[in-house]
């Protein structure tokens, strides 16, 4: 396996010296800066809560930051509301998809169209194209595997597996530069996280920019090309994949740094 040489690749999403610090209160991001380029999968472990969430929610546009930068293949995303951001090419899967993801009361048709629903491509002066979004929904069943009967079916009749493989669907399509995982595989069965792997490494295939945040450690060393390890807000350092032991990786997430470990 050839090492990437990032430095040559294109360079798709950069943080710079990134802080995110709620009035009152000590950082939950501070002060991380990491670049993510094509064809690269960039992992970000750690243990729950160490601020992964408010990392990603930054850079979606969900929070805005404190201080730093956010470039999106140069461009400074700071002011970029989250529609711009999905328009410039990023997917996003969020942790939650009860809360971040799916509507459960909406068919799976109308959970595809909630974050496009201003594309021409769906929408006639303001009537649903829907023949063309059941069509487009059928394509998302039938190509992520999802078990479902067509795309009139609930959101929440699915099992959630097969709603994840929906969202991922979904965001794949939008995300033609970048894609954002959190935790895309928490609480799957094994058939499913077989398959969101394999639509990790086809997006990579793809030359996207892939941010995968997971707490298993399993899947940051078999998926990712770089590692960071993040404890209370910062990133203890950045690692390519096969410079850190289990043992060594264990002790950065519990924030011990590698001198004192010496």
């Amino acid at each position: 396996d050839i090492s990437l040489d990032y430095e040559s690749l294109p360079t798709v999403l950069e943080f710079k010296n990134v802080t995110l610090q709620p009035k009152d209160s000590v950082p939950v991001v501070d002060n991380v800066s990491f670049s993510v380029h094509e064809g690269e999968i960039f992992g970000i472990a750690g243990v729950s809560g160490n601020g992964q969430d408010e990392l990603c929610d930054v850079l979606s546009g969900i929070r805005p930051m404190t201080s730093g930068e956010i470039l999106f293949r140069g461009r400074s995303m700071s002011d970029m509301s989250i529609r711009e951001r999905i328009e410039l090419g990023m997917g996003y899967v969020p942790v939650d998809r009860y809360r971040d993801a799916m509507e459960m009361d909406m068919t799976l048709a109308e959970n595809i169209l909630l974050k496009a629903s201003y594309d021409p491509q769906w929408s006639n002066h303001g009537f649903i194209r829907k023949k063309a979004l059941d069509e487009y929904t059928e394509q998302v069943i039938m190509e992520h595997s999802v078990k479902a009967t067509g795309p009139d079916d609930l959101a929440r009749s699915l099992s959630g597996g097969n709603q994840q493989k929906v969202v991922l669907g979904r965001e794949v399509n939008l995300g033609q530069s970048l894609m954002v995982f959190n935790q895309p595989t928490r609480g799957l069965d094994m058939g499913a996280v077989d398959r969101i792997h394999k639509v990790i490494l086809s997006e990579k295939e793809n030359k996207k920019a892939i941010l995968l945040v997971s707490t298993e450690l399993s899947e940051i060393f078999g998926l990712c090309d770089r590692i960071a390890v993040m404890y209370k807000g910062r990133f203890m350092g950045i690692y390519e994949n096969g410079e850190l032991s289990t043992a060594r990786i264990g002790l950065l997430m519990a924030g011990i740094e590698e001198e004192a470990a010496a």
